[in-house]
């Protein structure tokens, strides 16, 4: 059901993901108009309602969600059914904002890893990488635990684990974040974010 944009908007707004975003958007992003922003499984490009006018690039392997995605990125936007990859990313890159929401607990390490991989050799140094996925943390709600673990994602990891996947591909500074108050039910987030260097 859930393959279908219609239904995962509604799943979405029943969830209030809109918070969700202006949150990641405000507190952790902070994007700028004009700004260079790739967005790794962009699925509707809903994050788009929270941003400044941006050049977006979207990858998202479902052609329905790229489908709706278009109509509400409109022209100027460039959305691409498929998943990112070094080829795929030629002719976009370089990005100072790249986003993978909701992405990593559907990947296995090793495309995760290449994820990282790809994602930071793209970005301008400067820039900054962001990724949010549900997490396992000792103590946490067991409601949260539950719900998390019912998730359509096959790979959901404990903090640890998504910081140890980022710093196994050089991803280095890397900073954590455990949040429990992104959705209206108890459930918990990890947020990773990295600034590339400046050399």
């Amino acid at each position: 059901m859930l393959s279908s944009a219609t239904v995962y908007d509604l799943l979405q707004r029943g969830l209030c993901a809109a918070r969700i975003r202006r949150i990641l958007v405000d507190d952790y992003l902070s994007p700028r108009a004009g700004q260079r922003v790739l967005d790794i499984g962009c699925g509707t490009a809903e994050i788009l309602r929270f941003m400044p006018p941006v050049e977006y690039v979207g990858f998202d392997p479902n052609p329905d969600y790229v489908e709706k995605a278009r109509q509400r990125a409109g022209a100027g936007a460039r959305l691409v059914c498929d998943r990112v990859s070094e080829v795929s990313l030629a002719e976009h890159a370089p990005f100072d904002l790249v986003v993978a929401l909701f992405v990593l607990h559907h990947l296995d390490d090793a495309e995760a890893g290449q994820l990282f991989t790809t994602a930071v050799r793209h970005l301008k140094p400067g820039g900054l990488l962001l990724t949010a996925d549900p997490a396992f943390v000792p103590g946490q709600s067991p409601i949260a635990r539950f719900l998390i673990s019912r998730d359509r994602g096959a790979f959901v990891r404990d903090e640890g684990g998504y910081v140890r996947l980022a710093a196994a591909r050089g991803v280095n500074p890397i900073q954590s974040t455990v949040r429990h108050d992104l959705l209206t039910v108890p459930y918990s987030h990890c947020i990773l974010t990295h600034r590339k260097p400046v050399a």
